[in-house]
């Protein structure tokens, strides 16, 4: 069976540079819906696929859901930075950015228990401000920080590795929280 079968999407957006015109043909026939937003060249992708979610769905409904950015990480890295933006863009969504072995997902101001997947994630980790400094703590790892300054341009928490089942982030500003996936 094709992947394609797998799934069908009930909406296809985006500029559409890079579907083909069979692929195009086949979802077509099946009704799926297809939007040609090429008229619109300062968002991402992602972006116009966001913007539709928020259009189709109530903000409880999406408060409630995890969405998965398949294919979200790895390949071209002017890629992944804009994806990594698109985090900090819907701080409200719950955003997973998955691809190339990691995950990524934003970590807003406060208090958060991560349970980890262990059969599927780390052990492998790290915290990155992207947006400004942040002072972060956390229990659950192997190299703990206690009220730790980190910053793009200093010290970032990479390569770290998850050692209990519930990590605790506290942090004063946006992070990032990446896994490693086995997936």
């Amino acid at each position: 069976m094709e992947a394609r079968q797998l799934v069908r999407p009930a909406v296809i957006v985006g500029d559409l540079d890079s579907i083909t015109d069979e692929v195009r043909q086949y979802y077509a026939q099946l009704g799926t819906e297809i939007k040609d937003l090429s008229y619109d060249q300062n968002t991402t992708d992602l972006q116009k696929c966001l913007n539709e979610l928020e259009h189709r769905f109530s903000t409880q409904e999406l408060a409630d859901t995890t969405i998965i950015v398949a294919g979200g990480l790895g390949g071209r890295l002017d890629h992944t930075m804009s994806a990594l933006s698109t985090l900090h863009k819907w701080p409200h969504l719950r955003l997973v950015l998955w691809g190339d072995g990691s995950m990524a997902q934003l970590l807003a101001p406060g208090k958060h228990v991560i349970r980890p997947a262990k059969e599927s994630e780390g052990p492998t980790c790290g915290l990155v401000p992207l947006s400004g400094p942040a002072t972060l703590s956390t229990q659950g790892l192997k190299w703990d920080l206690d009220k730790t300054v980190s910053e793009f341009t200093g010290m970032i928490s990479t390569s770290n590795h998850i050692v209990d089942e519930t990590v605790m982030v506290e942090t004063n500003a946006n992070v990032i929280w990446i896994t490693e996936t086995a997936l």
